[in-house]
């Protein structure tokens, strides 16, 4: 376009045109008769202009949003338009485009997205683990391969592309034998427990995916009195008790104001209720982020009892604690499960029509990954989370940068991750998607793009397409080819497979077609559904093979001056 602009100014000048009045469609006409082509070849990029221009009676239309378009063919029938205005009328003269095609039937991110969120979750229990009484998969277990067995049972008449969350536990050592417990554990639920709220607005206990939670923060400190009380628990029969909770304390070092009760005589009002305080010797310092577990606190004094244990949480204008509990348990005699620490993980499993196997296209981050972005403040592993200060878009291209050095272009990894949205919400679990282009990582935008070469051709006046007709063999044109060829003493036996099988063996045998065999049967088909193609005109064909299988093949011909289709094999 460069050279085409030094041209036109060259001509207004030297005097071509000679009125200012003259239209840009006049310098173009002038252009014509210049001898010989002003180029062979040219390139054009389509504006924002030109996608309005396609359809201007509708504002935002799917050309404006996109800057695309629905198909092949309805590029071919808009861009000669917008050549017309923007291209020389040059006989010959040639122009390549690169356009997207946007496939709308692609579900779209925030679809894919919400097919993550709600998909359904599946919690293994203490008899799922393939050893008794663990409760979790020992360190040389692998737990990914006995989940895929274990969903062929728990989920019933999956679909193709079918997606489960499955939650679980790992050993992060060498468990030992312990007694036998009754456990609490407080992921996505309260497990039973009743919230009661004494003092405060806005803030409450809550129940998150890893943990449940109460907060006094509500951009300054506010004073709360929050209690959250177990149902009742008998432990009549049971001795030689012991109570462990795995929990942490973050923002405060008042600890006075965060008790773990205990009653042997609950009213149903905890004001007229007599508590005893359990004082554990391992508690968190209310500095830090990461959860403690407790020692065995002796908890004897309730043998053979029936109990309610009970969380209160207080809070005031001065100082906020957030307390984050993990799970409570009291130990008694008996041979019980095995014992020993262990990590919450979450993992998305898909079905594939056959099995159920892990996407690669999930990663979903955890404590590690948290903490390989920094810990410090401001940092994502502070607090095992983003937020409205610690951006996700500020981390996670560097994170995927590290944690998959080895990718392609194109690839894509949905993000799951954590998100404190403060106030009731509290931390929600997010999901965006990424994809790595021109080298690196970005938000992926939503829209499925295909990228398309399209050609055309100014001839007689107009631009016209200069790209292969596409067309695929029909079972009608199959059996055109057998009627017509049947008498070819060369092709006698790879006619009478095309007929049994109706497509063409390209396997190496005496009933195989090959390259020349099948040009010759090309020939007869376009001959008689295309009878009116002008030389140079090509073909993209689709046809039936079967190679070790039925399978399409393409081939790409023109048309020659003999009036014979020839195969291109640039």
């Amino acid at each position: 376009m460069k050279s085409l602009k030094y041209i036109v100014i060259a001509l207004i000048f030297g005097g071509l045109v000679t009125s200012c009045e003259d239209s840009l469609e006049d310098v173009f006409n002038e252009l014509g008769k210049v001898d010989g082509p002003i180029v062979s070849d040219l390139s054009y990029e389509l504006t924002d202009a030109d996608f309005s221009g396609i359809d201007s009676s509708t504002e935002g239309d799917f050309y404006e949003a996109f800057k695309g378009f629905p198909n092949f063919d309805d590029a071919l029938e808009n861009i000669p338009s917008i050549l017309a205005e923007n291209l020389p009328r040059e006989e010959n003269a040639k122009v390549l485009l690169n356009i997207d095609v946007v496939d709308l039937e692609i579900p779209t991110v925030q679809e894919q997205i919400e097919e993550l969120l709600n998909a359904q979750e599946i919690e293994l229990e203490v008899e799922d683990y393939p050893t008794v009484n663990s409760g979790a998969f020992l360190p040389l277990e692998d737990g990914i391969s006995s989940i895929e067995t274990l969903l062929e049972s728990k989920v019933m008449n999956p679909v193709e592309g079918q997606k489960v969350l499955v939650k679980y536990k790992n050993f992060t050592e060498e468990p030992v034998p312990g007694s036998a417990s009754i456990d609490f554990n407080f992921q996505d639920s309260f497990e039973g427990w009743t919230a009661v709220n004494e003092e405060g607005d806005g803030q409450s206990w809550s129940s998150l995916s890893d943990f449940i939670e109460m907060s006094g923060f509500g951009g300054m400190p506010i004073p709360n009195n929050d209690w959250l009380i177990s149902p009742e628990i008998d432990l009549t029969g049971q001795s030689n008790l012991k109570f462990q909770i795995e929990q942490v304390i973050s923002f405060s070092t008042q600890l006075n104001l965060i008790k773990i009760l205990v009653s042997e005589n609950y009213t149903g009002d905890v004001n007229t209720t007599v508590w005893d305080e359990i004082n554990l010797a391992t508690t968190p310092d209310g500095t830090g982020s990461d959860f403690v577990l407790s020692e065995d606190f002796d908890f004897s004094a309730y043998d053979d009892k029936v109990i309610n244990l009970a969380f209160n949480y207080r809070s005031t204008s001065t100082t906020s604690a957030r307390w984050r509990i993990n799970f409570a348990r009291i130990k008694f005699d008996g041979t019980g499960n095995l014992e020993g620490p262990t990590e919450n993980q979450m993992t998305y499993f898909e079905f594939d029509g056959s099995g159920w196997s892990v996407p690669n296209d999930i990663t979903m981050l955890t404590a590690a990954d948290y903490d390989a972005m920094g810990t410090e403040f401001g940092r994502p592993g502070r607090f095992d989370s983003f937020s409205s200060s610690v951006l996700p878009e500020d981390f996670l291209s560097t994170f995927l940068t590290t944690k998959f050095p080895f990718v392609q272009e194109r690839d894509r990894k949905f993000l799951v991750y954590r998100f404190f949205e403060g106030g009731e919400t509290g931390t929600v679990t997010r999901i965006d998607l990424y994809s790595f282009e021109e080298n690196e990582w970005g938000i992926e935008d939503g829209i499925e793009r295909m990228p398309v070469e399209i050609r055309f051709k100014f001839k007689d006046g107009v631009w016209i397409s200069d790209n292969a007709t596409r067309y695929t063999f029909t079972e009608s044109d199959y059996n055109l080819i057998v009627a017509e060829l049947v008498d070819d003493a060369d092709l006698s036996d790879e006619v009478g497979n095309l007929d049994r099988f109706g497509n063409f063996n390209r396997a190496t045998s005496a009933t195989g077609w090959d390259d020349a065999e099948v040009l010759k049967a090309v020939n007869v088909v376009l001959r008689n559904n295309f009878p009116d193609t002008e030389e140079g005109e090509q073909f993209l064909l689709t046809y039936l093979i079967f190679d070790g299988s039925t399978m399409d093949e393409e081939l790409t011909v023109i048309l020659g001056s003999n009036g014979n289709y020839t195969i291109v094999t640039e």
